[in-house]
């Protein structure tokens, strides 16, 4: 028996992008912290993080688990529309990281300055997300309240 839905499947889709972003932030971390990938290396890895950004972005913009909770909640949508607004620019970050990592001389100081550059852009996106994610539980939350 088939149980899937639409909404089950774009929450299957989000999950799995989700996985993939994690997966990506931890292999760049630790190709960071021991300093073992060349330059070109880290910077591929920074440019398949902004593929998966975007892929993520998309998915959530369009259709997504939290386009369908906005529609649950038309009094959200200001905030949504805030946090969505904040993905070009987190784009945008991800994209220049990886191209300043593609330029690197592979000195100590390219690998401090990148860490730094990657740790600040991984404190946002979780900034990011924990409002995101505090947005669908108040929305979920409300729903749950008005139907009990």
């Amino acid at each position: 028996m088939n149980t899937s839905t639409p909404e089950f499947d774009a929450h299957e889709t989000t999950l799995d992008d989700h996985r993939a972003l994690q997966w990506i932030l931890e292999a760049i971390d630790r190709a960071l912290l021991e300093r073992t990938a060349s330059t070109a290396e880290i910077g591929t890895l920074l440019t398949q993080l902004g593929g998966v950004l975007i892929q993520l972005f998309e998915q959530e913009e369009e259709g997504g688990y939290f386009a369908d909770a906005i529609s649950h909640a038309p009094r959200m949508v200001a905030r949504a529309n805030a946090l969505m607004a904040q993905h070009p620019a987190m784009a945008a970050t991800a994209k220049a990281i990886a191209q300043n990592a593609h330029h690197g001389d592979g000195s100590d100081d390219w690998w401090d300055r990148t860490q730094e550059l990657f740790r600040a852009f991984v404190d946002e996106l979780g900034e990011h997300e924990l409002h995101e994610n505090r947005l669908l539980q108040e929305v979920y939350a409300q729903d749950i309240g008005s139907h009990g």
